[in-house]
């Protein structure tokens, strides 16, 4: 006897095959064509009950075709090779989610073949995914302007063309936290900011950069603290 491959679907983390167990195997090869249609070992199952493997790592905007070999000590090398098969859109990884002056912003990388990027959001108590936005191919970000502060929502994105829509992955969440409106002035020591800030925040973060230098963190303001002069600066240079 031989396994029975009878499904390949998308899920997050790549193609999940599914095959009816045969009685007396030791495990599993599993079977996928390449691209010069030949078949291939791609990973290996053991146990005589398993029936489900998934693919990590499938051709993307490519039909992968799969099929399994049982094995045991008397291991006949037969296969289905019909076998299954899955069109497969690659999911965008998410590079970074940020608050900004306007809302929260989300970036991921791009993805062969899509000709769209859904984006899909969850607001705090939901367990849903609700579809919120869709951009074109060329963009690669989504700022979230309907956004409240103190509020926390999650993210993902999904790849879409003409004939599918990726998985969802897990997605990425992010409090928003409005921005301190900011004022500085020169006094004796130095530069003196100051913010003001009704929200709510533990920790506010002075950051500093000139024109020769990038931005670095030069003090982190805790509780009710709203001023910080920041001292040993040389005449006639600007900071921002």
């Amino acid at each position: 006897d031989y396994a029975r491959p009878v499904s390949a679907k998308a899920v997050s983390s790549g193609i999940q095959i599914d095959w009816i167990p045969v009685s007396g195997a030791m495990g599993y090869r599993i079977m996928r064509k390449n691209t010069v249609n030949v078949w291939e070992v791609i990973g290996t199952a053991s146990g005589e009950s398993t029936s489900s493997y998934v693919d990590t790592e499938p051709l993307n905007n490519y039909i992968n075709e799969y099929s399994v070999k049982s094995y045991s000590i008397n291991d006949s090398g037969y296969y289905d090779k019909t076998g299954v098969s899955c069109y497969f859109l690659k999911s965008p990884e998410i590079t970074s989610v940020s608050n900004g002056a306007n809302g929260i912003t989300v970036k991921w990388e791009t993805v062969n073949g899509a000709y769209d990027y859904v984006i899909y959001r969850k607001t705090e108590g939901q367990t849903e995914w609700k579809a919120y936005a869709t951009v074109s191919s060329g963009v690669t970000q989504f700022t979230d302007s309907q956004v409240e502060a103190g509020k926390t929502y999650s993210y993902t994105v999904s790849s879409k063309n003409t004939t599918m829509e990726s998985a969802l992955n897990s997605g990425i969440t992010q409090t928003f936290l409005v921005q301190p409106r900011i004022a500085v002035y020169n006094v004796v020591a130095g530069v003196a900011i100051r913010w003001a800030y009704t929200g709510s925040a533990d920790a506010f973060k002075v950051y500093r950069k000139t024109s020769t230098t990038g931005r670095s963190l030069i003090y982190t303001a805790k509780g009710k603290e709203r001023v910080y002069v920041d001292k040993n600066l040389r005449y006639s240079t600007e900071y921002t």
